[in-house]
């Protein structure tokens, strides 16, 4: 039988991944007019994030039917920070395609994934043998791993983010800075989420619970952060433009 904070974490979890599933199909029905050549790398960077929402949702579906995680922590463990690792990639690349969409390109992203997938994958093959020493070794290079990866991606959004904002300058001869901070925000509050579901797995049943509530709050409030992109970027299309992108 499962104990009552189980039952509370399957119950959020499915929840969690049906809302998550519904924001991700809101976020592909979100129009980008075609007629503005600037925002067609906008419409890639709302495939990228869709798929952060898709990957998120069948992460949920699965634990829910599995019915082991709540039970089993290093499962839980393995399958977070596997989960993590794809959100702070697609995250990224979707930050960087609205301030510096020439950067994201097939075959970085490809690498990247392929990279999560094959350490991600050995993880959770660790946290299902039952009985296997080796866990906490893997568990704890993943950790080191991940963190490594958050590292790398703060300092490729910062340069991507200074080079964005000096050549935009350029271009409008003026300030920018106050139009792309909200893309800033996005990173930033990505990376805090980032940071809080690392600290989930070693927190126990409850506090990953709230984990839960609160990245599903998070991911609602980017759909509408993204809705906005006429209001935002706007200004960056004669400038994409210049760029052929």
């Amino acid at each position: 039988m499962f104990s009552d904070i189980a039952i509370t974490h399957y119950l959020l979890t499915f929840g969690s991944a049906c809302v998550t599933l519904v924001l991700g199909f809101l976020l592909l029905g979100i129009r980008i007019p075609k007629s503005e050549v600037g925002l067609g790398k906008l419409r890639k960077a709302r495939v990228y994030l869709s798929g952060a929402y898709f990957v998120l949702a069948a992460s949920g579906f699965f634990s829910y039917l599995m019915g082991v995680e709540a039970e089993r922590d290093e499962i839980l463990m393995a399958f977070t920070l596997f989960i993590a690792s794809y959100q702070a990639l697609l995250f990224t690349i979707t930050c960087i395609t609205f301030i510096r969409p020439a950067w994201v390109r097939k075959p970085v992203i490809i690498k990247h994934l392929l990279a999560i997938t094959l350490t991600g994958g050995v993880l959770v093959l660790f946290s299902l043998l039952s009985g296997t020493n080796a866990f906490p070794y893997a568990l704890y290079t993943c950790v080191a791993l991940y963190i490594f990866q958050l590292l790398c991606y703060v300092c490729l959004f910062r340069r991507e983010y200074a080079r964005s904002l000096r050549q935009v300058e350029a271009y409008y001869d003026e300030d920018e800075s106050y139009r792309l901070r909200w893309v800033k925000v996005c990173f930033y509050s990505a990376l805090g989420i980032g940071i809080w579901a690392l600290a989930s797995i070693f927190s126990g049943n409850v506090l990953y619970c709230l984990f839960i509530v609160a990245y599903t709050a998070y991911y609602a409030h980017m759909v509408h952060r993204f809705s906005t992109y006429t209001v935002d970027t706007k200004f960056l299309i004669a400038y994409y433009e210049t760029l052929n992108v």
